[in-house]
């Protein structure tokens, strides 16, 4: 079982049971410095979203993109969007439709960590995925 991050409420689901109440965060994507490319292991994630995606189509999904501190300022936001963006083409690619996913470029806000350590920045270079109903 995979136990999701909270945002306003609750999720959990395991390759059986899927239960979604409201909105939920789930596991995050996180990304090498200055680089938009999804590695084998988070495609291996997402890949499995979409399973879960599939059985409840009727949510929408909002993908947030962000950067950390070092990456630089003038592109953190456009960073940022492209890691968004490329998780929401493998999910196109995967069957999910372009119009149940809205695209959200961050930037360097809403650090998970204070950004002090490697592996602190690289926490802080992500994409929040968000099934809403």
């Amino acid at each position: 079982m995979i136990i999701v991050v909270m945002l306003y409420a609750c999720a959990f689901f395991s390759s059986n049971k899927y239960i979604v109440l409201d909105t939920a965060t789930i596991p995050i994507i996180y990304f090498d410095f200055g680089d938009s490319s999804i590695d084998s292991t988070s495609a291996k994630t997402l890949i499995s979203m979409v399973s879960f995606y599939k059985e409840n189509q009727s949510l929408n999904l909002i993908l947030r993109g962000y950067s950390d501190v070092d990456e630089c300022e003038k592109s953190d936001t456009l960073l940022s969007y492209d890691r968004a963006v490329n998780v929401k083409k493998l999910f196109v690619k995967r069957g999910i439709e372009k119009k149940k996913i809205t695209v959200k470029a961050l930037g360097g806000n809403d650090p998970v960590t204070s950004g002090r350590s490697k592996e602190e920045k690289r926490k802080n270079r992500r994409v929040e995925i968000v099934f809403v109903d």
